[in-house]
C-alpha cells in the first residue's frame, strides 16, 4: 500500500510518541514529500494522451480531537523537508556568492564598453557607440539574480505567497497547524484565496495575484500543497455547508489525503534510537534530498514520466471499474470518487519517484498497485469523513445544546446563546444545531416585533426536554 521507507518511518516515529496512529505521520510525510518534488515531475497517466498530465500536488490533513497528538505527529512527518531545506538554502548561497562575482566582472566589461562608446560619440561615430552601448546592456542584463526556492510556508495571505512563488515554478507547501482557519478565509465571498487554493492544486496554470498598492505578481506556474490538522467540531459546519449551502466547487473533495483514524490506547514509549531505525531515518532524509534537487530537465521543463506495458494495462482496467464504481455510490460521494482518478496518478509519481527510481524510468505495475491500494484504504476514511463524520458530529452537538439549554430562558434568542460564550457554538455550528433541532422538533422557531417594530426571532423549548 505504501513505499516500504514511508510504512516504516510513519510506524516507528508514530509509535515513539506513545503510540500515535500511523496515519498521523504518514499523510504529512506523503504530502511533504510530494511538495519537495515540487512541479519538476508530472505523470501521463494515458500512453498516447499527451495532453493530460497530473503535477503530484497533493492535499490532506489529520483530523481528530485535541490532545490526540495531532502536532507532534505533524511535526514529525515533515522533518525530513528541513533537511531539504538546509541543502537548497546552501545551494542559493553558493549561487549568490558566485552571480556577485559574475556581476562584478560583467559590470567591468561594460563600463569599458561604454567609456568606447563615449568616446566614439566625441569621434562622431553613432553606430560604433550604439554598438558598444548595446553591448554593454546586455552584459548586465545576462546576469540572472538566483531565487532562493522556500519548500514550506506556515500562514500568509494570498498576496504573500504570490511575492515567494513570483520568481519561481516549485510550488510552495502551505503547513498550517490548524486548517479551520485557513477554511474560514476560504468561506469569506470576499476573500481571493479560494480561487488562488483551487488553481494551486492543478500545479499547471499561471496565476496573475493582482495588488492595489504594489505591481501585480506574475507567477508563471501556480502549484500550492496543503496539510495540517483539524478537529471534528471545527469541521462539522464547513462538511454540513458543502451539503446544504450551496459550497460544492470541489474544494473539500480535493483534500484527498485526509484522514481520521480511531485513537489507539496511549502508551508509554522512551526508548533509544537503534542502528536500523537510524538508518531508516537516513534513507528517508536522503529520498528528501534527492526530491528538493532533482530539478527540472534540461530544457527547464516538467520530467514527464509515464507507465510501463503492465502497469499501463493495470491503469486502463482501473479506471473503467472505477468509472462504474462513481455512478453507483452516493451522489454525495460522487465528487469524492471522482477525483480518485488523478489522486492516483499523483501518487503512483510520488511513490515511484521515494523509492529511488530515476527521472526517465517509466512507473511499474508494482508501484501502480500501491497507489491503488492507498486510494482504496483512503476511501474508508472519506466515507467516515464526508458521511458518517457530519452526521456524528452534529448528533453530538446537538445533544450537547440541548443539554445546555436549561441555563437559557424560554423562549430564547440568537444573542442569549451569544452571552454565554458557549465554544462549541460559534455563529456556524450554532446556525446549524439550531436547523436541525428545529426540524427534529426539539425546538419551535417564531418571529415576532420587538418594541421597535423589528423583527426578532424566538426559540421556544419543547416541554418534553426542558425545565423551564
Amino acid at each position: 500500500m505504501l513505499p516500504e521507507d514511508i510504512y516504516k518511518y510513519a510506524t516507528y516515529k508514530a509509535y515513539k510518541l506513545d503510540n500515535a496512529p500511523v496515519e498521523f505521520v504518514a499523510i504529512p510525510l506523503i504530502i511533504s514529500y510530494a511538495a519537495t518534488l515540487g512541479t519538476s515531475h508530472v505523470i501521463k497517466p494515458k500512453a498516447s494522451d499527451y495532453d493530460w498530465k497530473e503535477t503530484p500536488v497533493l492535499w490532506g490533513g489529520v483530523i481528530a480531537p485535541p490532545s490526540t497528538k495531532k502536532t507532534p505527529c505533524i511535526s514529525v512527518g515533515t522533518k525530513p523537508v528541513k533537511k531539504a531545506q538546509a541543502i537548497l538554502t546552501e545551494k542559493y548561497k553558493l549561487a549568490e556568492k558566485a552571480t556577485k562575482v559574475k556581476t562584478k566582472i560583467a559590470d567591468k566589461k561594460a563600463k569599458a564598453l561604454e567609456e568606447d562608446a563615449m568616446l566614439a560619440c566625441e569621434q562622431g561615430d553613432e553606430e560604433t557607440a550604439n554598438q558598444k552601448f548595446l553591448e554593454a546592456e546586455e552584459l548586465r542584463s545576462n546576469i540572472i539574480k538566483p531565487v532562493e526556492r522556500k519548500i514550506v510556508i506556515n500562514d500568509a495571505t494570498v498576496e504573500a505567497i504570490g511575492v515567494r512563488l513570483g520568481g519561481t515554478k516549485d510550488g510552495i507547501l502551505m503547513l498550517r497547524d490548524e486548517l479551520s482557519g485557513l477554511l474560514v478565509d476560504f468561506k469569506d465571498e470576499r476573500s481571493a484565496s479560494r480561487p488562488f487554493y483551487l488553481e494551486g492544486y492543478n500545479g499547471s496554470g499561471e496565476y496573475i495575484v493582482e495588488r492595489i498598492s504594489r505591481e501585480p505578481v506574475y507567477i508563471s506556474r501556480l502549484a500550492v500543497w496543503l496539510c495540517g490538522g483539524i478537529q471534528p467540531d471545527r469541521l462539522m459546519h464547513f462538511l454540513h455547508a458543502r451539503k446544504h449551502d450551496g459550497d460544492n466547487d470541489g474544494l473539500l473533495e480535493r483534500m484527498q489525503l485526509l484522514v481520521m483514524p480511531d485513537i489507539p490506547e496511549g502508551k508509554y514509549v522512551d526508548q533509544p534510537l537503534h542502528d536500523d531505525e537510524k538508518e531508516l531515518v537516513e534513507r528517508v532524509n536522503a529520498a528528501f534530498e534527492r526530491a528538493a534537487t532533482i530539478g527540472f530537465d534540461e530544457k527547464g521543463r516538467s520530467h514527464v514520466l509515464s507507465f510501463d506495458a503492465f502497469a499501463q494495462q493495470l491503469w486502463a482496467k482501473w479506471m473503467e471499474d472505477h468509472h462504474n464504481k462513481i455512478t453507483k455510490v452516493d451522489t454525495d460521494m460522487q465528487p469524492v470518487f471522482g477525483k480518485h482518478v488523478g489522486l492516483c496518478a499523483r501518487l503512483a509519481l510520488v511513490f515511484h519517484l521515494f523509492e529511488g527510481n530515476a527521472s526517465n524510468t517509466q512507473i511499474e505495475r508494482p508501484t501502480l498497485e500501491k497507489a491503488v491500494r492507498f486510494v482504496e484504504f483512503l476511501e474508508t476514511h472519506q466515507y467516515r469523513i464526508f458521511g458518517s463524520c457530519e452526521k456524528t458530529m452534529l448528533h453530538d452537538l446537538c445533544k450537547q445544546f440541548i443539554d445546555k439549554q436549561d441555563g437559557l430562558p424560554n423562549p430564547f434568542t440568537l444573542t442569549d446563546i451569544s452571552d454565554k460564550k458557549w465554544s462549541a457554538f460559534g455563529k456556524d455550528n450554532r446556525d446549524v444545531v439550531l436547523d436541525t433541532l428545529c426540524e427534529l422538533g426539539y425546538l419551535l422557531r417564531m418571529q415576532s416585533k420587538n418594541k421597535r417594530g423589528r423583527p426578532t426571532i424566538q426559540y421556544f423549548k419543547h416541554p418534553d426536554y426542558c425545565s423551564a
